[in-house]
């Protein structure tokens, strides 16, 4: 049987996310066909390696942009 991953939830307040010169970005899995799986972003410009480097999406709120590609307009006005 083959199982898909579940599909990004962008108002899940604790997602994951990255901070990337200055642009938070949400942290999603990708499933290649054929490879491991990996970590990208939900606008999918930045792989995302080092687990180290995600923290939840309150992290940083204040600290840097939201990223309008990987996070709905609803969590721009979302205070943690």
């Amino acid at each position: 049987m083959t199982v898909s991953a579940p599909d990004f939830d962008p108002e899940l307040s604790g997602h994951s996310a990255i901070e990337v010169e200055g642009i938070c970005h949400a942290v999603v899995s990708e499933y290649p066909a054929d490879g491991d799986p990996q970590k990208v972003t939900e606008c999918g410009d930045h792989v995302v390696n080092d687990p180290f480097e995600k923290d939840a999406r309150e992290a940083f709120i204040g600290e840097a942009e939201m990223c309008s590609d990987c996070w709905p307009e609803s969590v721009f006005s979302e205070s943690p």
